[in-house]
């Protein structure tokens, strides 16, 4: 009864760990060429983690070079 307690839970905690470990880990930028938008766009999961890592990177780039062109134009 208790290794079979034991088995569950293990099983329970290595899920929850590799799930942060994988919501952590960030989209490698090689591979943000390869999302076609218009696909990703189409997918109804509000809760998808790669759709809010595109566009938080996006934004990030944008920033970026608004940010190196104002320092070149000045």
């Amino acid at each position: 009864m208790w290794l079979t307690i034991g088995i569950v839970a293990a099983i329970v905690v290595l899920y929850i760990t590799t799930f942060a470990l994988n919501k952590k880990t960030p989209i490698p930028e090689d591979c943000l060429e390869l999302i076609d938008e218009a696909s990703c766009n189409v997918c109804n999961n509000y809760s998808c983690s790669v759709k809010q890592d595109v566009s938080t990177i996006k934004d990030d780039l944008k920033k970026q070079l608004k940010t190196n062109t104002l320092k070149e134009g000045n």
